[in-house]
């Protein structure tokens, strides 16, 4: 229980901003009050997070329906193992970063929030600016706490938004896009994907973060060595889901697969994040794959001679074989009861076209999840 004296006047009666997460919103509130560092716990952490928000939403007058899908840890364990809500989507714990917060030092110079889709595992970079995100202070190393009454690192002070920044790879830039898009979509009840204009693209987020998964650790680690794969996954990953008619083969072709077993459907198309919930859901899909030209041509780029030669035999993906018309609907999931619908109005979605060459640090945090 909260040892908090719930029934005084507060300085500040916080609103939970649109996109925002809860963790953000627990220590504006705590901040804005003036409340103890410690009198919400390590809300850095979910199961604290979820604790706190669900005792303090009720005495408040939150809108307790909207904070339990705002990156908290969702009321039942159906599937055997601890998923987050995210809007109308629901995703593996492991989807979504651990009690680090993560900043773009050029948004948080602007405002005082921070968006949800920050913490998802995936995101490297900021979309508006193009730039990494970052979890540990420039100066010090510390890492960047979830509880603290000023914009600033609690160990040395060095403000977020004086703190060192670094241009994103265009991958990631575009990654990050695409992944706003589709947390705004999930926070704001759309649930069927969108039609795709240019490289944007317009999915489900639990989908898109479903493909992701598939294509690094069933497709492309079959396919690569485990240097190349180190390097090179998730980049080749956000090249290939940008092509339409490869995009639409793979996700048609993973729900059959996942569809053979009908009693294990609906947890094969959560995302957890894993490589081993990828293996259980999806293993034998990589042999009968046939293999995007882009991945041949990239091998060769790379003077990778053996994996082209070793690769040979495998069928080349081809649009006018493979393609589809569009991509099979997810089955919905339906959620617990709860209180009524609201939409809000999106924050600024205008993407940064991002600059820079591949980081290499970047692309070993990504090789890690």
């Amino acid at each position: 229980m909260l040892n908090l004296d719930l029934e005084g006047e507060f300085l500040v009666q916080t609103r939970l901003t649109p996109t925002e997460s809860v963790r953000s919103f627990l220590n504006r509130f705590a901040a804005g009050n003036k409340l103890p560092v410690g009198v919400f716990g390590e809300v850095g952490r979910l199961t604290e997070a979820t604790r706190v928000a669900s005792e303090l939403a009720p005495k408040m007058g939150w809108n307790l329906s909207m904070i339990l899908r705002r990156g908290v840890l969702h009321p039942t364990r159906e599937y055997g193992q601890d998923t987050v809500a995210v809007g109308i989507s629901l995703l593996g714990k492991r989807c979504v970063v651990g009690h680090r917060r993560r900043i773009c030092p050029l948004c948080v110079a602007q405002r005082s929030w921070c968006p949800l889709v920050w913490e998802l595992r995936s995101n490297f970079a900021c979309h508006r600016h193009g730039c990494r995100l970052i979890d540990t202070c420039s100066r010090c190393n510390a890492h960047l706490s979830w509880m603290t009454y000023g914009a600033d690192c609690t160990d040395c002070g060095l403000p977020w938004a004086a703190m060192n920044i670094d241009a994103a790879p265009p991958w990631a830039v575009r990654l990050a896009t695409w992944l706003w898009e589709s947390t705004n979509r999930s926070l704001n009840f759309v649930r069927r994907d969108g039609k795709q204009q240019g490289w944007m693209v317009y999915l489900r987020l639990e989908k898109l973060l479903l493909m992701i998964d598939v294509l690094r650790h069933e497709l492309l680690r079959n396919w690569l060595s485990s240097e190349v794969w180190e390097r090179w996954n998730v980049p080749w990953t956000v090249e290939l889901l940008g092509d339409f008619h490869y995009r639409s083969w793979l996700w048609d072709c993973m729900f059959l697969h996942a569809a053979r077993n009908p009693m294990t459907l609906s947890k094969a198309l959560i995302p957890f994040g894993t490589a081993l919930s990828i293996s259980s859901h999806f293993e034998g899909f990589a042999p009968s794959a046939p293999i995007p030209y882009f991945v041949i041509k990239s091998l060769q780029d790379l003077g990778e001679r053996k994996l082209v030669k070793r690769l040979a035999g495998l069928r080349r993906f081809d649009a006018r074989i493979d393609g589809i018309h569009g991509a099979r609907n997810m089955q919905e999931r339906v959620f617990p009861p709860m209180a009524d619908q609201e939409t809000d109005d999106l924050w600024d979605t205008h993407a940064s076209s991002g600059s820079g060459q591949v980081d290499d640090a970047l692309l070993a945090a990504a090789a890690s999840c």
